[in-house]
């Protein structure tokens, strides 16, 4: 199984097994959070792996609030210096992630919510320049049918017209068609894709909210999450594009992210 296709397979598994993940296979997970690709290498960010999930669940209402629900042998947190993109950053990396252990037949969860860095100290060492940003969940799925009986059941995402304006070839179609599957918070999927010819300009929807700064900020996560699948997606059939900010972008009811820049050829 290839990356794009654990984009397709990739379901929120909020109910584990308890079973320890093998010695092995803990560590090959250590390795890819090592040399996790990132959107901006500039911002500083740290991964780790909490092997024993107990200590998480132990103060699960301090961290996580709700989501403490969430009950899995193992978390990865994910830590970072505040930064202007520093979440969509997180998001990208994280997804890298996510879809990694996908392929490794392993479920997992994206636990967002605010995290008590004091709490969270005591388990793993936060550099102190550093905010925690988000916790995945990961280990065996419980449920029988696991991730491939997952598979089948049809996701509720919007079609491409819905959050893209401007000409989509078809190579395009493809890219955005796994860019449509990104997870998002509350599935509000907030990312709009403005089209001028090879350049694309990546926006969040502000939409409104009793919890509207937690709620920003989880939509620029879930932009870089979809980031990720735009990236690997062109890799994938062959489009070189470049990342970046530029200036002059800002539209009224949205949050400017970044673009993407196709390299034309010649």
């Amino acid at each position: 199984m290839g990356q794009v296709e654990a984009i397709y397979r990739r379901r929120s598994v909020r109910r584990y097994l308890n079973e320890e993940l093998q010695v092995g296979v803990l560590e090959e997970i250590k390795e890819t959070c090592k040399s996790v690709k990132r959107l901006y290498e500039d911002i500083d960010m740290d991964i780790y792996v909490v092997e024993d999930g107990i200590k998480i669940q132990g103060i699960r209402g301090g961290i996580f609030g709700g989501y403490g629900k969430v009950r899995a042998p193992h978390y990865i947190v994910i830590t970072s210096i505040k930064k202007e993109g520093y979440l969509e950053n997180v998001g990208f990396a994280a997804e890298s992630i996510v879809l990694s252990l996908t392929e490794m037949g392993i479920g997992t969860c994206f636990i967002g919510g605010s995290i008590n860095k004091q709490l969270l100290g005591n388990i793993v060492a936060i550099n102190k320049n550093h905010e925690a940003v988000i916790t995945i969940s990961f280990g065996y799925p419980r449920d029988e049918e696991g991730l491939e009986g997952k598979f089948i059941r049809p996701r509720k995402r919007m079609e491409i017209p819905k959050f893209t304006s401007g000409y989509v070839t078809k190579t395009w179609q493809h890219i955005l068609d796994s860019v449509r599957m990104a997870p998002s918070a509350m599935n509000n999927q907030p990312w709009r894709f403005f089209i001028n010819k090879n350049v694309i300009d990546i926006y969040s929807l502000n939409k409104k909210s009793i919890f509207l700064k937690h709620l920003q900020e989880m939509n620029c996560i879930a932009v870089g999450i979809a980031l990720y699948h735009m990236y690997i997606a062109a890799n994938i059939l062959d489009r070189k594009i470049i990342i970046n900010k530029l200036l002059g972008k800002e539209r009224r009811g949205h949050t400017y992210i970044t673009s993407v820049i196709e390299a034309i050829k010649d």
